[in-house]
């Protein structure tokens, strides 16, 4: 009786193994931040899953290079949870002006910006902000 026991306990172990939590599939997403049409550089672009869609998962971010673009990171990984997103776009610190204009755009409720990371594929993001000058 007792090797019963002991048996069944090891032939569940792969069963409970396979009970921890799911890794994120990640994609990779690319992109460009314009503002008036123009690069806007130094800002972080932020990926925040939609739960309302369905999204789970940790944010991926980056700033934005000289010329607007960007390249999403999920902590230490490349590239951004599968899914859709709710997208923010701050702009550097040390712009108190801008950052007021752009405030809109700092709240992932009001923003109006999402998309949708999809698996497999190259994903590129545009996003043209307007601003009355």
């Amino acid at each position: 009786m007792r090797t019963r026991i002991v048996l069944l306990s090891l032939l569940s172990l792969p069963i409970l193994a396979g009970c921890g939590p799911k890794t994120q599939s990640l994609a990779v997403v690319t992109g460009k931040v314009t503002l008036n049409g123009r690069p806007l550089k130094g800002a972080t672009v932020v990926f925040t899953p939609d739960r309302a869609k369905g999204g789970r998962g940790p944010q991926s971010f980056d700033v934005t290079g000289d010329d607007g673009s960007f390249t999403l990171r999920t902590m230490d990984a490349p590239g951004a949870v599968v899914g859709w997103h709710l997208i923010t776009v701050s702009p550097s610190a040390d712009d108190s002006e801008l950052i007021a204009q752009l405030e809109r755009f700092r709240d992932p409720e009001r923003s109006g910006l999402i998309r949708e990371v999809k698996a497999g594929i190259a994903n590129a993001v545009e996003l043209p902000l307007e601003i009355a000058p």
